[in-house]
């Protein structure tokens, strides 16, 4: 731990101004995340932000640096409904305690922890989802490899895919069957559920059959046979598959599911 504010932490001036408490309000209404790496959006924020601000300072309301004065509720963070409104009203500086503390009860090595809270890619919002998600499946082994992965994001698009594989992991953990483990093959999370099924999840909104899929798919199913004579290897996604991936997988007795938004949903 340091004492250095990240990128993402309220400027203590902007703070006082209740332009950071005002930023996220308008972000939230708006639809859009409020640390997001966007310059034109971040400049509109802080626009209508400081506005606000400077329209409510010197009235009757009094000003005052908010401290922090202790983590979230962990038990807030398992509940989905809940989580856009803590996103919303809730400082980075809370949201990291909070994610810390969620990442410590699912199993997670200090160290690892704080490699994944100070990486580039990742903003509150993504670590928040990701902590929460992680420890809504209570009880499942391998969270830890799942945070270890997910220091490969090398973009804002990798770091959200991550966070979203994490959401469909809560989802299949709490509808389909509890999840006993989370293994990382050939880089991809697959998790297991109760009963023996593995599921891949992939928050694509069209898989393709290429050479890399065809590969990794081949090597799942040739080194869980029983699984997939069973018919519980299943790929799960909330896109869809080109023919010739549908064919592809099915040649290799991989079972799909598409379209899968209303059984695991997702914030983003």
């Amino acid at each position: 731990m340091t004492n250095t504010r990240s990128i993402y932490e309220d400027n203590l001036v902007e703070a006082l101004l209740s332009v950071s408490k005002s930023k996220r309000e308008f972000a939230s209404a708006a639809g859009v995340d409020v640390y997001s790496r966007n310059p034109v959006l971040q400049k509109e924020l802080d626009s209508v932000a400081r506005a606000e601000a400077a329209g409510g300072f010197g009235a009757s309301t009094a000003v005052a640096v908010a401290t922090f004065a202790g983590s979230l509720a962990t038990s807030n963070l398992q509940r989905a409904d809940e989580l856009n409104d803590i996103l919303r009203t809730r400082s980075a500086a809370e949201l990291r305690s909070a994610s810390r503390k969620a990442l410590t009860q699912s199993g997670v090595p200090d160290p690892l922890t704080e490699r994944f809270l100070d990486h580039y890619w990742y903003s509150p919002r993504h670590e928040t989802v990701i902590a929460a998600s992680l420890l809504a499946i209570m009880g499942a082994a391998g969270r830890e490899h799942f945070i270890e992965r997910a220091l490969a994001a090398n973009s804002e698009e990798s770091a959200l895919f991550f966070q979203q594989v994490a959401e469909m992991m809560r989802g299949f953990h709490t509808t389909v069957a509890p999840i006993e483990r989370i293994e990382i093959f050939f880089g991809i999370p697959l998790i297991h559920g109760r009963g023996g099924s593995i599921a891949a999840l992939l928050p694509f909104d069209r898989v393709h059959w290429t050479a890399r899929t065809a590969e990794v798919a081949a090597y799942v199913a040739r080194t869980h046979p029983k699984i997939v004579s069973a018919g519980k290897l299943v790929l799960w996604t909330p896109g869809t598959l080109t023919e010739r991936a549908r064919q592809g997988f099915a040649a290799l007795g991989i079972g799909v599911r598409e379209r899968t938004d209303a059984i695991l949903p997702m914030l983003d």
